[in-house]
């Protein structure tokens, strides 16, 4: 682990450009630090993308494995990056995410973006940019995760990987179920939680008696765990290229919806 990385995990604090101390929070753990080292050295990506950066761990995790593989770029979006200290509704972060990373030598391949998701990435796409893995770690609501993940696939070839944190919010867990049931992409891990006996039962009910499917949610009809979603994060997987067309030159009809 890199001893700038380190240090931060250890002592739970970082510094600002002037030296003063700051409390960490809003950051990834070691677990999952090592969760996206696997999932970069099996995917070896070109280029990554990062939405969201605070003050640089889950960065850390990941430049440090995107140099191990010969990546020649990471793109960071952050509208709140350079903000002044976390204290109100136009704070941020002292830009100490990206010190982070200058500490760490991997300014060299960072390429920041310090505007809005929603603006930043459609422009990234129309000029052609190509990602081949991304972690999707910004605003929470369902809406601007579901944005980011939109141009983002659009930026991903097939066998490209998408990692997102907090899946405990019910938002970004919905967004997930959304891509699993409606769009050719699968689940990498880690290994889902199993779901309760209760929803178990009921889903075994469901699957056996037609009319119990109209009255059951689809969560449980299908399970998280059936879907391959655990409880914290999770890596998906883009399978193949999702065509819009009339069902046969297509990978999906106009008007398609499988219910999440």
């Amino acid at each position: 682990m890199n001893s700038v990385l380190r240090s931060i995990l250890e002592s739970g604090q970082v510094r600002t450009e002037t030296g003063d101390v700051r409390q960490l929070h809003s950051n990834i753990d070691a677990l999952e630090g090592a969760f996206l080292q696997d999932v970069i050295r099996g995917v070896r990506p070109t280029v990554g993308l990062e939405v969201g950066c605070a003050y640089g761990v889950s960065s850390l995790f990941i430049c440090e494995t995107l140099r191990e593989v010969g990546a020649r770029q990471h793109i960071i979006i952050d509208p709140y990056q350079l903000g002044s200290n976390h204290t109100g509704p136009d704070s941020g972060y002292e830009g100490i995410g990206l010190l982070n990373l200058k500490r760490a030598g991997y300014d060299d391949l960072v390429t920041f973006y310090g505007e809005l998701s929603y603006r930043c990435l459609p422009k990234l796409e129309a000029e052609g940019t190509r990602v081949d893995f991304a972690f999707i770690d910004g605003m929470h609501t369902l809406d601007y995760v579901l944005v980011d993940f939109f141009y983002i696939d659009k930026m991903l070839p097939v066998g490209g990987v998408i990692a997102f944190d907090d899946l405990g919010y019910p938002s970004i867990r919905k967004v997930l179920r959304f891509i699993l049931t409606n769009l050719p992409y699968s689940s990498l891990g880690p290994a889902p939680d199993s779901a309760p006996r209760r929803q178990q039962l009921l889903g075994t009910v469901a699957s056996r008696i037609g009319p119990a499917r109209n009255v059951l949610k689809p969560e449980v009809r299908r399970s998280d765990a059936a879907l391959g979603l655990p409880s914290r994060f999770v890596a998906i997987r883009k399978e193949r290229a999702d065509v819009l067309g009339d069902g046969s030159a297509g990978s999906r009809r106009w008007d398609f919806h499988a219910e999440f």
